[in-house]
């Protein structure tokens, strides 16, 4: 049989040993918790929103001159921007416009 002090060791290391268990348990599910948590919030933070609109610009290819005209060329780019509104991605459309301004004024005509 066991005396007194010998089933008071024993009940205290079961007791020790299930506190333990107990506080393992607890600390695994928190950590899934948190990694569930994690891995919900980065790609949400990452990606939304990555990709908002097309948009189309102009861009200056060349300026060149003609007797009384100055003449500048542009190319129509599309452009892919994020929420932010920074530029990721230009695509040329290859469509090219020209516009021709009369030297020393400011007025100008188209030319496609």
């Amino acid at each position: 049989m066991m005396g007194k002090t010998e089933r008071l060791f024993f009940l205290t290391a079961v007791t020790v040993m299930l506190a333990f268990l107990m506080i393992s348990l607890i600390s695994l599910k928190v950590e899934h918790w948190a990694k569930e948590a994690v891995d919900a919030a980065i790609p949400a933070a990452v990606t939304w929103p990555v990709f908002v609109d097309y948009d189309y610009a102009f861009e200056l290819v060349r300026t060149h001159e003609e007797g009384d005209w100055l003449l500048e060329d542009y190319a129509e780019v599309e452009v892919l921007r994020n929420a932010y509104g920074e530029v990721l991605y230009k695509k040329p459309t290859g469509e090219v416009f020209t516009l021709r301004y009369l030297k020393n004024t400011e007025n100008f005509v188209i030319i496609e």
